[in-house]
């Protein structure tokens, strides 16, 4: 696979080299020398976990499960801390949620690390979360049980967020679909001339329908990336779900673009390509209510999310063919979801999943 010559677009995000170069190696032997010195844990066992940006280990220990994320030495320092406190805060707010629960540092901080190694490298924001036992709702066989637990658990979710603010939530993120626009410089990534013409209707759609609305839809900070790998189901054999991992793409955004987030990865099937979508929907909004033009604009909205992907995944996989495995893991579905919503026509979608949401409350 050859490097990508297509430019990163500078105004796409705020991230700086976080999501262009790569991060520096860390080593088993580093995450268990920073579990030892700044959270006070002893390991019996480390063994590395796949990251878009992150370095991640799993940890065990006679006390129990967690995960050491090692920043990227791009990502400022407010930025790491979004997460540290938006997990605090709801473990205040809502401690029935299945969640990860920040790990506090024994070096006196809230609960992260600035890690240099004696200047042997750049500064690292380290921080330790507990482990969520399970497998990703993406390995398992989906049911309408476990859809409607996704919409009824990420509503708790953006209920517990509501009244969270943060310094940096108000961050420029690459994964923010209502400026799903921005992304067209790295459409030419693509190859495929077909997809990428699928690619250029949909956000020829997303501008004329969401983006006249974007203003005046409720906004506050969200999850914004509550796909199936971060969804995780128990092992036992009732599919329940176990918890929600990876809040790194945290942003203050419109309220639904969390919900179109969840519904675009989740797999079109059905009679109608909205009936996933909707029945998500539904669940979402018997417990936190959705007004009529965040309904109306959740369909162009799944599809900006799906060109996101689509583009981002295959500029990054194309710079970084090492680890484009896990760039790429989502690219089967994301191209198939977006052809099967783009079929269905501009004014058909909004009104047929309205109305089945309606029904439903």
């Amino acid at each position: 696979m050859e490097v990508c010559d297509v430019k990163w677009p500078t105004a796409l995000s705020s991230e700086g080299d976080a999501l262009v170069a790569p991060a520096p190696p860390v080593t088993c032997a580093h995450a268990e020398h920073l579990c030892r010195t700044a959270f006070g844990l002893t390991p019996n066992a480390v063994r590395p976990l796949p990251g878009e940006r992150d370095r991640n280990f799993h940890i065990q220990t006679e006390a129990g499960e967690y995960v050491l994320k090692v920043a990227h030495p791009a990502e400022q320092e407010p930025v790491a801390n979004l997460q540290t406190a938006a997990l605090q805060h709801l473990a205040a707010v809502d401690p029935t949620l299945p969640v990860p629960r920040v790990v506090p540092c024994t070096c006196g901080s809230d609960g992260e690390f600035t890690w240099d190694d004696g200047g042997a490298r750049p500064p690292q924001i380290v921080r330790c979360v507990t482990f969520i036992e399970g497998r990703s709702l993406g390995a398992a066989r989906a049911t309408a049980g476990q859809r409607a637990a996704v919409g009824r658990l990420l509503a708790r979710i953006d209920q517990g967020l509501a009244g969270f603010r943060h310094p940096a939530d108000r961050r420029l993120l690459t994964w923010d679909a209502h400026r799903a626009g921005v992304v067209r410089p790295l459409l030419e990534a693509i190859e495929d001339r077909r997809a990428r013409g699928l690619a250029e209707e949909a956000l020829d759609r997303f501008d004329a329908t969401v983006l006249p609305r974007v203003s005046a839809l409720r906004r506050q900070v969200i999850h914004n990336d509550f796909n199936p790998q971060n969804v995780l189901v128990s092992r036992t054999g009732h599919g329940d779900l176990a918890g929600v991992i990876d809040f790194g793409d945290l942003v203050q955004a419109p309220l639904v673009q969390d919900l179109a987030t969840a519904c675009a990865y989740q797999p079109c099937q059905g009679e109608h390509p909205l009936e996933v979508a909707a029945a998500i929907t539904a669940a979402y909004h018997a417990v936190n209510r959705l007004n009529v033009d965040e309904l109306e604009v959740l369909p162009a909205l799944m599809a900006g999310r799906l060109v996101l992907s689509a583009a981002i995944s295959t500029w990054r996989g194309r710079q970084h063919p090492d680890n484009s495995r896990y760039v790429l893991r989502n690219q089967a579905l994301v191209w198939r979801n977006l052809e099967l919503l783009m079929a269905v026509p501009v004014h058909e979608g909004p009104a047929w999943l309205t109305d089945r949401v309606m029904a439903a409350s």
